[in-house]
């Protein structure tokens, strides 16, 4: 196995496990609403004959949507701390010199009174 396949095999089962962690999280919020019947949500769904389908959907989208942000949360706190992350360092040093920014203070005089 090469050193890039390496890389893509490890960053796929980062990707993997977090949106598991999700997938786990959206089942146990499901099961707490339907448990503490928030909303009336258990008796509403108890009490129609799709209510095993309603609660299908509300996992699905649940999961899609707890795998998405536990996923995302591990991408952007998987830097570093003190370091650039590298898509960043890339990005900054692909343009060329007179295209990147330069940053400088740039000097406002404060007004006194009231604005209008």
């Amino acid at each position: 196995m090469d050193k890039t396949s390496k890389k893509t095999a490890e960053f796929l089962r980062f990707l993997i496990t977090h949106a598991v962690i999700g997938i786990v999280g959206a089942v146990a919020m499901v099961g707490l609403c339907l448990a503490t019947d928030f909303f009336n949500l258990w008796t509403l769904v108890s009490s129609n004959d799709s209510g095993v389908l309603a609660v299908v959907v509300m996992t699905a989208f649940f999961a899609i949507t707890f795998a998405s942000v536990q996923m995302g949360f591990a991408i952007m706190l998987s830097a570093e701390d003190g370091h650039t992350p590298r898509a960043r360092k890339l990005r900054v040093a692909a343009l060329p010199a007179a295209a990147r920014p330069d940053w400088a203070p740039i000097p406002v005089r404060a007004r006194t009174g009231r604005v209008r």
